[in-house]
């Protein structure tokens, strides 16, 4: 069914399209939960790990999100993140030859659509851009000031 008025969809572009030309390939996060007794883990909110011997690929500790809060010093919350291959839980593209193709004919397939946009990372297959947050919200401004509000 057809929408009647301009839609955004955000979700994954191959499952919009009822995987007509296949499934594209997905990364998925695994996050695993730590209370350590300890106060402080890592000094930082964030931190990233490039060295392919390491099992994560970052540590998140929130405490750090907001130092002006007074937490507990017994003990501190971390979750370490790692990837993995996962189709049915889509949070990055796989940047491969098979995937580029695919998504180029679901590419054309969007054009053809007048009523919905398709965006954001999973609508747009987008493996070669790390969507920031204030960067996200102006395209999504951007994105209803030029499709939404003339129509």
């Amino acid at each position: 069914m057809k929408p009647r008025k301009k839609t955004i969809y955000t979700g994954p572009i191959d499952r919009f399209f009822d995987y007509a030309y296949d499934r594209l390939e997905w990364r998925t996060i695994n996050l695993e939960r730590e209370v350590l007794d300890m106060e402080d883990y890592q000094g930082t909110s964030l931190m990233n790990y490039a060295d392919i011997s390491s099992p994560y690929t970052r540590s998140h500790e929130p405490r750090h999100l907001h130092p002006e809060r007074r937490y507990q010093t017994e003990r501190t919350l971390v979750f370490h993140e790692s990837s993995r291959v996962d189709s049915e839980r889509p949070f990055y593209p796989i940047n491969t030859e098979r995937n580029n193709t695919i998504y180029q004919k679901y590419r054309k397939l969007m054009e053809q659509e007048k009523q919905v946009i398709i965006g954001g990372r999973l609508g747009n297959y987008a493996y070669y851009a790390y969507y920031d947050m204030d960067k996200t919200i102006l395209a999504a401004l951007k994105c209803f000031e030029e499709q939404i509000a003339p129509g």
